[in-house]
C-alpha cells in the first residue's frame, strides 16, 4: 500500500509580501519538534529563453512551467525528490542542487505557478501573505537594487505597470480561498504551527 503524501502548505501572496521569509521562519519554529521541511519556490520554475508579450511582462502564470513545477511537487511529495532547481533572476538561467535532508513537510511559496499547483494538489493549508503596497514597494526596491542589478527607476515603473497588473488579475484571486491570511508574520506565526501540528498527526494516521 502506498504511503500518503507528505502534507504541503501553500504561501502565496503579492511581490516583496514576505512569503520567504516566512517560510524560512517557519521551518525553522518546526524543526526543534522534529519537523524538517523542504522549501520549494515558484520562482525557481521561471522558463529559461523564454519572452514576456503583453502588459504582464514576466508577472503572469505563463512565465512559470508550471508541468515541471508540479511534476517536482508531486515526487517531493512522495520523497523521491533528488534535487532542487534554482533560477537566477539576473541571467535568467536555472541550474540544480542536491537535496541532502530528509523531510516531513513540503512547504511551497510563490506567486506565480501557484495558480496550477493548486488545481492539482489541493493543499492542506493555503497562508496568503497581505501587506500594504507602499511596504512592498521599499522592500522590492531594496531587493531588486542590491540583488538583482535593477534600477530604482526600473523597479518602480515594474511594480506600478505589470506587478500591479498581473497581482490584480492572477494573485488577488487567490486571496479568498486561503485558510489563513496573515498580516501580522510574528504574531500568527505559532497560529500556523497550530495548524501544521494539527495536519501532519490527521496526515499519520
Amino acid at each position: 500500500m502506498r504511503e500518503k503524501p507528505l502534507p504541503l502548505i501553500c504561501v502565496g501572496g503579492p511581490s516583496a509580501s514576505g512569503k520567504t521569509s516566512f517560510c524560512q521562519q517557519l521551518a525553522a519554529a518546526l524543526k526543534p519538534a522534529g519537523i524538517n521541511t523542504l522549501v520549494l519556490a515558484c520562482d525557481d520554475y521561471y522558463r529559461t529563453g523564454w519572452q514576456p508579450v503583453g502588459r504582464y511582462g514576466h508577472d503572469t502564470p505563463e512565465a512559470i512551467d508550471s508541468r515541471l513545477l508540479i511534476n517536482e511537487l508531486t515526487a517531493a511529495r512522495r520523497n523521491e525528490l533528488k534535487q532542487l532547481r534554482s533560477y537566477d533572476m539576473v541571467s535568467r538561467s536555472s541550474s540544480c542542487r542536491p537535496i541532502e535532508k530528509n523531510y516531513q513537510l513540503v512547504l511551497l511559496e510563490g506567486a506565480y505557478g501557484m495558480q496550477a499547483v493548486l488545481q492539482e494538489h489541493p493543499s492542506s493549508l493555503l497562508i496568503y501573505m497581505e501587506v500594504p503596497w507602499i511596504l512592498r514597494l521599499f522592500r522590492r526596491l531594496k531587493r531588486d537594487v542590491r540583488d538583482r542589478q535593477r534600477k530604482p527607476l526600473e523597479v518602480i515603473k515594474q511594480m506600478l505597470g505589470p506587478v500591479r497588473s498581473g497581482e490584480r488579475d492572477f494573485i488577488s484571486p487567490l486571496k479568498p480561498k486561503a485558510t489563513l491570511v496573515i498580516r501580522r508574520e510574528r504574531q500568527q506565526l505559532s497560529d500556523v504551527m497550530l495548524m501544521i501540528h494539527s495536519q501532519m498527526h490527521s496526515s499519520s494516521r
